[in-house]
């Protein structure tokens, strides 16, 4: 009897120990997952999430595109209203117009040059969806390919047009010593003021403010298509 309760206190004792063991080491498991989420989240995805929340902004954009330099001021204000001027610019410093896009109150504007204004019904806008551009590409976009293949690293507070940020240096992952790209932001909103990458720098400004955009002069809107 004696031998048979002791018996039944060595397995209880051994199960008791195989439990511990396993919550330690599930607890051990699971703050090893929330520390590489820690890791993962970074300043990108700080910016990236700032980014789909803004209704409203102003880039500048200069840089070479197929070897022509060029310079792309843009308006947007959410849901649908944009306008977007570029120039291309000469050796001389001029900057003649090359293309100019504006829509407001559901009507497309578009121009080249000294052309009149061509007007159309406006068929949706995706800039509020897509973002603020670099260049061609949505800055969303090349953020989310950036963060597979740099580290963000921080450097010193700096004072952009728009007011002080903090800048990013996106380091290639596997050489630190490279600089693929970097982007200064807003220490409180994570919204970018500037970004950098190879030839292209982009400013960005009034953020999720007020933006008139109004329809050019002198020109008649379209009318509503008869039945």
């Amino acid at each position: 009897m004696f031998t048979k309760s002791a018996n039944n206190r060595s397995t209880e004792y051994f199960w008791l120990l195989l439990i511990i063991a396993s919550c330690a080491l599930s607890s051990a498991c699971r703050s090893d997952v929330r520390a590489k989420r820690k890791v993962e989240f970074n300043e990108l995805d700080q910016i990236s999430y700032a980014l789909q929340h803004a209704r409203s902004w102003h880039t500048v954009a200069i840089g070479t595109l197929h070897g022509q330099p060029f310079e792309t001021s843009e308006d947007v204000f959410c849901p649908s209203d944009f306008h977007t001027v570029t120039h291309s610019l000469d050796p001389s410093g001029k900057s003649p117009m090359t293309e100019e896009y504006l829509q407001t109150n559901d009507t497309l504007y578009v121009r080249e040059g000294v052309d009149p204004w061509s007007v159309e019904a406006s068929k949706g806008s995706e800039k509020c969806r897509l973002g603020p551009m670099v260049g061609t590409e949505p800055l969303l976009t090349l953020l989310y390919r950036l963060k597979g293949m740099t580290i963000p690293l921080p450097a010193q507070i700096v004072q952009s047009k728009e007011g002080p940020c903090r800048l990013w240096n996106l380091v290639d992952a596997k050489n630190t010593k490279l600089s693929l790209a970097s982007v200064c932001d807003d220490e409180t909103t994570h919204l970018p003021y500037e970004f950098h990458q190879g030839a292209v720098h982009v400013q960005y400004s009034n953020w999720n403010m007020p933006i008139v955009i109004m329809p050019p002069p002198d020109v008649d809107p379209v009318l509503p298509a008869t039945p």
